[in-house]
């Protein structure tokens, strides 16, 4: 069972002055199942090993639900052992996944669930990759992707794909939507392992990925989760006395966002207490890209049938301030009590009057934590 409650605002195409306004509350009770089959052939004369499965998904809720063969997914793996230190792989298969539970749980003002025509979200995926490993101790890997989506989720009041939506805070979802959407993701993948060798190891990975859906009107735009770049290491040193010493850092490219309709904005804020989304610039700006480097210094004291670990771990040791989606709002006197407005009367109804302004939100501080752990 699954309880949901929520209110939206959408002002139309972002450049209406009328929002909308949706409350509801709404409990789902439905089953979810599901069946696979698998085997696997190692072909060991070849070299080669196959993996190859089948699966199905339904649900007691949707309305094509419980038509297995609509999501019949089949997949196949293989694995070649080309020379003694390198193997490669391939796979491709398609995958369905149910659409989010507040996206089922909508209801509209009479009571009833609006959504229940939405299909499984299709995903095909195909993968070819190789590991090299010159000795043990060390592994290097290189992987290239790409997936295909179709039957995504879009919004029937703004017709964008739900994929495009998500870096500004605020349910997504719930709202009247269909499964028109599509979308594919492409990129590629380098990871790097060295296990302890001489007090040392370190694991780091970098990823270019490009993420594009695209709603109504077909047009392939950068998703929510379009990055592009992401980079994490991990790095660890061991010391004299049973101490250690340890790093992580990570890099994450801007993630695009939708800019404010200034004028829809301006109209519906003291309605909606936000910005009004500019459907027509849809993922046009980004934010800037995140990184962050944390530190970590560890002791260990033995004893004859137990250990004690003492930790120091220090996150954002740069003091990074990272950024995160702009604030809509109208400007405020000194001591924050009421709303300026440009001609000093008091605020009108329809804002017209107030002085809109966009809020940098920016956040990032030293976050320091001890703690211990006890062996026995």
């Amino acid at each position: 069972m699954f309880s949901i409650t929520g209110a939206d605002s959408l002002g139309g195409n972002g450049s209406s002055s009328q929002p909308r306004i949706m409350q509801f509350e709404s409990a789902l009770n439905f089953w979810k199942y599901g069946a696979f089959a698998q085997v696997s052939k190692e072909l060991s004369e070849a070299g080669l090993l196959v993996s190859a499965g089948i699966r199905s998904d339904g649900n007691t809720f949707t309305s094509a639900g419980n038509n297995l063969l609509k999501t019949l997914s089949p997949r196949i793996s293989l694995a070649y052992h080309l020379l003694p230190q390198l193997d490669l792989t391939a796979s491709a298969g398609k995958y369905y996944k149910i659409p989010a539970y507040t996206a089922l749980g909508f209801k509209n003002n009479e009571g009833s669930f609006i959504n229940q025509d939405l299909h499984y979200i299709g995903s095909a995926h195909y993968v070819l990759g190789a590991q090299y490993m010159p000795k043990p101790s060390f592994r290097l890997t290189l992987e290239g992707f790409v997936k295909k989506y179709s039957k995504y989720p879009v919004s029937v009041q703004t017709g964008v794909s739900l994929a495009n939506q998500g870096v500004e805070y605020g349910s997504i979802g719930s709202e009247a939507l269909n499964s028109s959407g599509r979308g594919q993701t492409y990129g590629f993948e380098v990871y790097a392992q060295q296990k302890l060798v001489k007090k040392l190891f370190y694991v780091a990975s970098y990823t270019y990925v490009r993420s594009k859906f695209a709603g109504t009107d077909g047009l392939l735009l950068p998703s929510s989760w379009d990055s592009r770049h992401l980079f994490s290491s991990t790095l660890g040193y061991k010391l004299k006395n049973n101490w250690q010493l340890g790093l992580k850092y990570i890099y994450t490219g801007g993630a695009p966002y939708t800019p404010f309709d200034m004028e829809a904005s301006q109209k519906n804020y003291l309605l909606t207490g936000k910005g009004t989304s500019n459907y027509a610039l849809l993922n046009s700006l980004r934010l800037s890209p995140y990184n962050q480097l944390d530190l970590r210094i560890d002791k260990t004291i033995n004893f004859k049938r137990t250990s004690l670990n003492l930790y120091l771990d220090l996150q954002n040791v740069s003091m990074s301030k990272n950024e995160s989606y702009p604030y809509f709002t109208f400007r405020r006197n000194e001591d924050n009590s009421a709303f300026l407005t440009n001609d000093g009367e008091a605020l009108r109804a329809d804002g017209s009057n107030a002085i809109p302004t966009l809020l940098d939100n920016r956040s990032g501080r030293l976050l320091p934590s001890l703690g211990l752990s006890f062996e026995f």
